[in-house]
């Protein structure tokens, strides 16, 4: 609301009183500060899109916008002119956010905007990059968008030029986008004023709007999209919109609509005073709005089980509606499958909780599983051999339109089946790689490159890293064994306890084998890998629990070789094909009675011949999903989660007769 003229000869202590009772009485805010604009407790990524007005910001001896951000936690980076995909970078203007946000070539060009990690200006960055996409994205037009043609109250209406009715169509188009990408925060900042004084009520009328009006007028039901009036902070001293007494403050001075700060009498860029208060006020504005996108994400039970159902299938002559043509996915192409909003996943849903399967590529190679609508990350979610058929869990993020994504290096029919979904007490993140121990591979972790010996032990900082916050409670990782010398397993645990007698990988030699891990960061927010046999390893991490899985030092729950001391089963026999193991899980080995899954470790030792394992809830059909793939006399693990049945217990059918193991790592509250 406008500060009326006569304010301004009450002192200034009391003028400031005056402004916020006024406020808070007469105009609610569009979207008040929920708690204290704390920052963020770990690094978050930010990309700012913007130009000369923008840059002049972030330098540090104009606004010092990049240095600020920095000490509060924010990684930043930004675009410029003549940066990305067609020179995106050099638009702009309002009209041009329908480009970025609304043309066919959005997916390309936000892909490359959430995996942006350079600086395009100069600015003091101080902060190792997390790893990861950026979370936030803020952008801004400059100055000459204050000139908008037409009348203040006009309404939207599209067109190609820079009027109030055509910013507002545009900012109201953009929702549509910003609805699909909850796992993003949006923060528009207006553009900056200008001395053309003709315009000055539309450029008031407009950002007014747009910080009072625009996300109520559309009934957008997210948390996600935020506005900083800039253009207000730059009009003049008594001009604010700020964190004010732990509120959030948007006042102005009537007829104060023009550009105040100017570096002269001829350039309407703001001065570095105008660009220092505008960083002042930004700032915690950003923590406030940080705080609130995060509050407002579901915090429900982390894992949802689903009935696991095959989403996706490319073999010839499978019944699976997706895709319709059905042939095998050529090398270095991605299939996107639609997840959520069918298969019982929500259309909300942040992550998924799948099984893939490459069936009889054409050679060696690997999948890569990520959220659709980002690039495909340098990590790979399962590993393959020519002619095999190999399986591996994936938690990963959809993406956009609800899509996940899986590339291939190598010609393969793929499978896909979802077990279940996530919502935000597990984060998901594009793969990243935080560990290969492989000679000349330029991973930074280890230092030194050679194979960890058999019998020890590789420790990999997950957590303060990557993006994952230092307090994560798990980490959900794909670690993956490389040629080793002879036949072994690997066992993933928390750094600083006792190594367990349960194995995460099992591998033959000079193979190439993956499996998805959910563990528990340990000491110093290390995973520990341990290797009974020579071999390199390489871990990426895919996403993280702050809360709501309960991370376990792996325990044995069943174990059908004979000669074992497993206490389950009793009588030591292969399981036969065709047949149920039952194995007792929820009131067990540290998992509560009323847990509503469990992460486990499945795996089938020695198979009489090819074949797989479906585990699924007792007390329910058996799904037409595989989790594990075999052939004759190998050893495959695979990572599973899986909700409880019938007493809590979980239900693994075999197709060919094998000797089977499970392991129990955690498990997800009711």
């Amino acid at each position: 609301m406008p500060i009326r003229s006569w304010m301004l000869r009450v002192p200034t202590q009391l003028l400031a009183l005056v402004i916020l009772v006024g406020w808070l009485i007469a105009e609610p805010p569009a979207h008040a500060a929920d708690v204290a604009p704390a920052a963020p407790a770990a690094p978050v990524k930010l990309v700012f899109v913007h130009h000369s007005v923008g840059e002049n910001w972030l330098t540090d001896d104009q606004g010092g916008l990049g240095a600020a951000l920095g000490a509060n936690n924010y990684f930043v980076s930004d675009t410029n002119y003549g940066w990305g995909p067609d020179s995106i970078g050099d638009r702009t203007d309002i009209p041009n956010w329908m480009d970025w946000f609304r043309s066919p070539s959005t997916p390309t060009y936000t892909s490359a905007l959430y995996n942006e990690s350079g600086q395009n200006s100069t600015y003091t960055r101080t902060l190792a990059d997390p790893g990861g996409p950026n979370e936030i994205v803020m952008f801004k037009s400059c100055f000459p968008n204050s000139s908008l043609a037409g009348n203040p109250n006009d309404p939207a209406a599209p067109g190609s030029e820079l009027t109030v009715a055509n910013a507002k169509y545009t900012y109201n188009q953009l929702l549509a986008y910003f609805a699909t990408r909850p796992d993003k925060l949006f923060v528009v900042v207006t553009a900056p004023p200008n001395s053309e004084s003709q315009y000055a009520a539309n450029a008031r009328a407009f950002n007014n709007w747009l910080v009072n009006t625009w996300l109520t007028e559309n009934n957008y039901p997210l948390k996600n999209v935020a506005v900083f009036d800039f253009y207000n902070v730059l009009t003049g001293p008594d001009n604010h919109h700020r964190i004010y007494f732990g509120v959030e403050q948007h006042v102005y001075t009537a007829g104060m609509n023009s550009a105040y700060y100017r570096s002269d009498e001829w350039d309407d860029h703001p001065n570095a005073v105008g660009s220092r208060k505008a960083t002042v006020e930004f700032v915690p504005m950003l923590n406030a709005f940080y705080t609130r996108w995060q509050a407002s994400l579901p915090r429900n039970s982390a894992l949802v089980p689903v009935a696991p159902m095959r989403a996706a299938d490319t073999r010839v002559g499978q019944p699976v509606s997706f895709p319709l043509v059905k042939q095998p996915v050529a090398a270095g192409a991605t299939l996107q499958v639609p997840i959520a909003g069918s298969f019982g996943v929500p259309t909300g849903a942040l992550a998924v909780s799948l099984n893939v399967t490459a069936v009889r590529p054409a050679g060696s190679g690997h999948l890569t599983v990520y959220p659709c609508g980002s690039s495909p990350p340098a990590a790979s979610s399962l590993n393959f051999a020519a002619g095999a058929v190999v399986a591996n869990a994936a938690l990963t993020g959809t993406g956009t339109g609800g899509r996940v994504c899986v590339f291939t290096s190598t010609s393969t029919d793929i499978l896909v089946d979802v077990n279940g979904y996530l919502n935000s007490r597990f984060t998901s993140r594009v793969p990243v790689r935080a560990a290969d121990t492989r000679a000349t591979q330029p991973v930074a972790f280890p230092e030194v490159k050679q194979r960890v010996a058999a019998g020890t032990s590789l420790a990999v900082p997950v957590a303060g890293v990557f993006g994952v916050p230092r307090a994560a409670g798990a980490v959900s990782l794909n670690v993956t064994a490389v040629r080793p010398t002879g036949d072994g397993h690997l066992t993933v645990y928390p750094c600083g306890t006792t190594t367990p007698n349960a194995s995460s990988l099992n591998f033959t030699p000079n193979a190439v084998v993956a499996n998805a891990v959910v563990t528990g960061p340990g000491t110093d927010g290390a995973v520990c890998v341990y290797t009974s046999t020579n071999t390199d390893v390489i871990v990426d991490v895919n996403g993280w629990t702050e809360s709501g899985f309960t991370a376990m030092v792996p325990a044995r729950a069943a174990d059908t070789r004979i000669g074992q001391p497993v206490v389950f089963p009793e009588t030591k026999a292969r399981l036969a094909a065709g047949a149920t193991l039952r194995v007792p899980v929820a009131g067990s080995f540290g998992v509560p009675t009323g847990a509503a899954a469990a992460s486990l470790n499945v795996t089938a030792v020695r198979p009489l011949g090819p074949g797989h394992l479906i585990v699924y809830p007792c007390g329910g059909n058996k799904p037409n999903a595989s989790n594990v793939n075999y052939a004759v006399g190998v050893v495959v693990a695979n990572a599973v989660l899986t909700g409880m049945g019938t007493g809590g217990v979980v239900c693994v059918y075999s197709s060919t007769a094998t000797d089977v193991i499970v392991d129990v790592d955690g498990w997800f509250p009711g």
